[in-house]
C-alpha cells in the first residue's frame, strides 16, 4: 500500500487524534491556532515551516477547542493571523482545492451586528478571490468564490453559538463547482465554473480572522482549525474533519 493511500486510510479511519487526522489528509497548510505563546501560527502541513503564519493582537489559548487544545480569542477589531506565504502562493491551486475553518462567535448579538466579519480568506485581485465569513445580514454566513470577475456565492442560514465547522471546496470546469458544508454535511452547492482563478496569492490579503492586514472585517470570537488543500475533499473526507 503506498503512504498516500495509507495515509487517507488513517484519516477516515479515526485512529488518530483530531490535529494527526487533518495532518494525514496532507493539507498544504494546516494551522490549529493552538499556540500558548509567541506570534508564530505553525502550519502543520505539507509545506512545513515555510508556510508558518503570524499572529497580530489575538488572545492565544483563550478557550477550549474542537478536539482538544486550545483556540485563541480575536476580539473583532484589531485581531488576525497572517497565512501568506511565498511556499502557500507557490503551491495554491484556485482551480482546485478545499479550505475550512472552525468559527465560534463571541455572543449571539455578532449574528445581528450588520458586519461583516471574517473567518478565512484566500485574494490575489479583485476579479480573483474567495472566502468564508459572516455577513452583514443577519444570521448568514457567506461561502464566496470568485475568479475572472465571475462571483459564486452560497449562503448559509445559522444563529448558532457553538462551534461550526464550515468547509469550502471547488474545481473549476466540467463537473467542478462550488460546494459548502456545515459540521459536515453539505448545505448547497453551484457549478459547473467556467472561468479559470488568475493571478498568484497578494501578501496582504490571505488571512485568518480578517480580509487583509489591514484588519478589514475582522472577526469577533474564536477560530481554530484553518487549513487550505490543494485537492477537492470528498463528502466521506468533509465528515470526518467535523468528527471531534
Amino acid at each position: 500500500m503506498n503512504m498516500a493511500r495509507k495515509k487517507l486510510q488513517l484519516f477516515l479511519s479515526g485512529s488518530r487524534s483530531y490535529i494527526d487526522r487533518i495532518i494525514g489528509s496532507a493539507p498544504l497548510v494546516y494551522f490549529p491556532l493552538n499556540e500558548t505563546a509567541g506570534t508564530t501560527a505553525n502550519n502543520l502541513g505539507t509545506l512545513d515551516t515555510a508556510a508558518n503564519g503570524i499572529y497580530t493582537g489575538v488572545d492565544l489559548a483563550d478557550t477550549p477547542a474542537p478536539g482538544g487544545g486550545r483556540a485563541p480569542f480575536f476580539d473583532g477589531t484589531n485581531d488576525y493571523v497572517n497565512i501568506y506565504s511565498t511556499a502557500l502562493r507557490d503551491a495554491f491551486d484556485g482551480d482546485e482545492g478545499s479550505k475550512m475553518i472552525w468559527m465560534k462567535v463571541a455572543n449571539a448579538g455578532v449574528w445581528t451586528d450588520a458586519k461583516v466579519r471574517a473567518g478565512i480568506r484566500l485574494y490575489a485581485d479583485g476579479s480573483n478571490r474567495m472566502h468564508i465569513a459572516k455577513r452583514s445580514q443577519v444570521y448568514e454566513t457567506a461561502f464566496y468564490y470568485q475568479t475572472g470577475g465571475a462571483v459564486n456565492l452560497l449562503v448559509h442560514s445559522t444563529s448558532d453559538v457553538n462551534w461550526i465547522c464550515y468547509v469550502m471546496t471547488w474545481k473549476v470546469g466540467a463537473g467542478g463547482g462550488v460546494y459548502g458544508y456545515y459540521n459536515g454535511i453539505e448545505f448547497d452547492n453551484l457549478g459547473p465554473i467556467a472561468n479559470s482563478f488568475a493571478g498568484s496569492l497578494h501578501a496582504s490579503n490571505c488571512c485568518i480572522g480578517s480580509y487583509d492586514v489591514t484588519l478589514s472585517n475582522p472577526w469577533h470570537g474564536w477560530l481554530a482549525h484553518g487549513a487550505v488543500w490543494d485537492r477537492v475533499l470528498t463528502p466521506t473526507e468533509v465528515a470526518r474533519l467535523a468528527e471531534v
